[in-house]
């Protein structure tokens, strides 16, 4: 069944997320509200390289993949499928190898305030997340179903793979 208001609300919805990563990207040194996450400056990186144009359109990366990963959204469905509690797992098991791999130079580069706040925020995303997927699984709600896909998406344009090494 098609919601008139499905469409509306996913097209406003996902359009926050080129914000959240232009927001996000620092071109100077990470700091606690400006991480630098390493998913959007990858794909600043390969747009800037593939199109020869600005890297700022690499912060539209996370917006098509919310408007390709769920395309059921635009329909108004209700329910989280079982891809996006996958997701929600798979980026917090990657979060977790992360602050592993750079522990070491994280804690020399932005101190250890940094990397515990980044730590803690990440923990918050992944627990809230999570739980609300695996929730959204047993639910038919429109509104939760957005929220879960908006935050994973959100969590990768902004604190997930945080910037850990030398300032820029």
């Amino acid at each position: 069944m098609k919601k008139p208001y499905a469409i509306v609300a996913t097209v406003l919805t996902g359009a926050s997320l080129p914000l959240i990563a232009l927001y996000c990207t620092t071109p100077s040194a990470p700091s606690l509200d400006q991480p630098s996450p390493y998913f959007i400056a990858l794909s600043m990186f390969f747009v800037r390289r593939a199109l020869h144009s600005a890297a700022a359109l690499g912060s539209l990366v996370p917006l098509a993949l919310f408007c390709a990963f769920l395309p059921s959204l635009f329909r108004g469905s209700g329910r989280v499928p079982a891809r996006m509690f996958a997701l929600s797992l798979l980026v917090t098991v990657l979060n977790i190898a992360w602050y592993l791999w750079h522990w070491h130079t994280s804690d020399i580069y932005q101190g250890p305030y940094y990397v515990a706040v980044t730590i803690l925020v990440n923990i918050l995303c992944a627990v809230c997340l999570c739980f609300a997927a695996w929730r959204g699984r047993t639910r038919d709600a429109f509104g939760l179903s957005l929220a879960v896909h908006w935050g994973v998406f959100a969590w990768l344009s902004s604190y997930a793979l945080p910037y850990l090494g030398e300032h820029l």
